[in-house]
């Protein structure tokens, strides 16, 4: 059984879209699937992560290609990888907002079964799978951008969770109950992997202005492709209370032990909201405004809009309300732990596994 992920990441793209295809890799590697990665070959690529995880990546001949380019060229790298002839199935994932219909039917025209992850609605898609881990999002929100038998597989129960996830929530819901009568507060910020804009630095700036500021542990998450590493890890340490960790490989652990995360909307965000922590998220690209105001009306997050001046201020004002009230922070930790299962890795790799060995309704033809 073969799955070609195809997928894009780097300094300025961030990492969550490698993320959470790895995370799904895992998953099919488990139920049997052999998988390979075919990227793009941007700077700051974080691909260590893939090979340290046992994966293969194959790249394309250029970093810009047109979308039946880019398609051909996947097809024959997979084909080439797997020794595939016209009878051998090649499960494809594609994970690229750029790469629409067009780049679909060339997959599906040989007969390929195809899945896309998404959380955008808003292109034409022609696939057998579609998934989007959005909270709260209708598969009502893809009428008339999907073809007919596409399968929808929305909301947050589909949310591509690494397996830690899930087997630290019962630790996770005990830790919570106590949370902020143990000293010191933590306070973890995570912009993501590569937050390219640096506002990990804007925000540590801004907390070192609150008076009890030094009474509380910051802990500030990056990727070692982020472009402000140097400039960030100069910044923490200037600071006692600050530490900076790079590539962290337990993100489930680090986050049990966090007391209130400040963060980006992103991917990110539904791991924090998985293990009852209660977040302030910013905005920091377009697509994440639906998960930022989907996570505030659930009730696991505040919304704070975009991070500048306006925003930091709210953030610290906020943040100061919510380590006084201990009714307020258990509702948004209950409010994240019933977000969903934290197990959508495993769901999606066991429904693609019964149907794809079944030969069922993943057909590949456009």
């Amino acid at each position: 059984m073969n799955v070609a992920l195809r997928v894009d990441g780097s300094g300025q793209l961030g990492n969550g879209h490698l993320a959470r295809c790895l995370t799904l890799a895992k998953a099919l590697r488990d139920q049997g699937f052999s998988c390979v990665f075919i990227l793009r070959p941007l700077p700051g690529l974080w691909q260590n992560s893939i090979l340290s995880a046992g994966f293969t990546c194959l790249f394309l001949s250029a970093d810009e290609l047109t979308q039946i380019e880019d398609a051909n060229q996947s097809a024959a790298l997979a084909r080439e990888y797997f020794n595939a002839n016209s009878d051998t199935k090649i499960l494809w994932i594609l994970d690229v907002y750029q790469l629409d219909a067009s780049w679909h039917k060339v997959i599906r025209a040989a007969h390929y079964p195809l899945m896309l992850i998404d959380d955008l609605a808003n292109r034409d898609y022609c696939a057998d799978v579609l998934l989007d881990q959005t909270p709260m999002r209708s598969a009502q929100d893809y009428a008339g951008r999907v073809n007919a038998h596409c399968q929808l597989w929305v909301g947050a129960d589909y949310a591509l969770l690494r397996e830690e996830f899930s087997e630290l929530r019962d630790a996770a819901k005990r830790q919570r109950a106590s949370a902020l009568s143990r000293t010191p507060k933590k306070i973890l910020i995570s912009l993501g992997g590569t937050d390219p804009h640096n506002y990990s630095a804007s925000i540590l700036q801004y907390l070192a202005r609150a008076p009890n500021f030094s009474d509380r542990l910051i802990i500030i998450v990056l990727a070692s492709n982020a472009p402000h590493l140097t400039a960030v890890s100069k910044l923490c340490s200037e600071y006692n209370n600050v530490t900076l960790q790079i590539d962290v490989q337990d993100m489930a652990a680090l986050l049990l032990d966090a007391t209130i995360s400040l963060g980006a909307a992103g991917v990110s965000a539904i791991e924090r909201a998985s293990l009852g922590l209660p977040s302030l998220n910013f905005i920091t690209a377009d697509n994440q405004r639906l998960l930022a105001k989907n996570l505030a009306e659930q009730g696991c997050a505040l919304n704070l809009g975009h991070c500048d001046e306006n925003g930091l201020q709210t953030m610290l004002q906020e943040l100061e309300q919510l380590m006084e009230s201990n009714q307020r922070y258990q509702a948004m930790t209950n409010s994240g732990f019933a977000l969903g299962s934290a197990r959508g890795a495993q769901t999606t790799a066991q429904l693609l596994k019964d149907v794809f060995t079944a030969g069922g309704n993943l057909e590949g033809s456009v």
